[in-house]
């Protein structure tokens, strides 16, 4: 994950460790942006996904206990305890400005496009992150909205 994460970012490294638990966490603790957090926390999700559904032995082996849907209900809760305003959803995280615009339409959107019939448009949608942030995120891949679509609006 770690040299998924820094490849991602356009690092050699995220820290001064040769350890990458301790990379990653260094990365976390520095003073960054908000955004870079979020990024390194949904890339760490859109893993804790995957590797769940691909090798769920290994994980049994390695000793995790915590299922990946359990995880992202805690994630989930601590998101809505510190009052930061996103959530992980589907594959992403996302702003939630209004818990009853999430509830009666994030939601139920991106449930229909987890729906059987609708792969490719969820492809579509989780591959292109120029829906939400225009076309200057085309020049490079990004893993996140731009930083204007995510700050909280007022």
């Amino acid at each position: 994950m770690h040299d998924a994460f820094a490849k991602e970012k356009a690092l050699k490294s995220l820290g001064s460790h040769a350890n990458p638990f301790l990379d990653c966490e260094e990365y976390l603790q520095g003073a960054r942006p908000i955004d870079d957090i979020l990024d390194i926390i949904e890339f760490s999700f859109r893993v804790i996904q995957g590797q769940a559904r691909l090798h769920p032995d290994t994980l049994k082996q390695l000793g995790v206990t915590q299922s990946a849907e359990s995880a992202i209900k805690e994630l989930n809760f601590r998101f809505r305890e510190a009052g930061v305003g996103y959530r992980f959803e589907g594959r992403q995280i996302v702003r939630v400005d209004s818990q009853l615009i999430h509830q009666e339409a994030v939601k139920p959107a991106l449930r229909l496009l987890s729906a059987r019939g609708f792969e490719g448009a969820n492809a579509e949608y989780f591959s292109k992150p120029t829906h939400i942030t225009g076309p200057e995120s085309m020049k490079q891949r990004s893993l996140k909205p731009s930083k204007a679509s995510r700050a909280p609006s007022r």
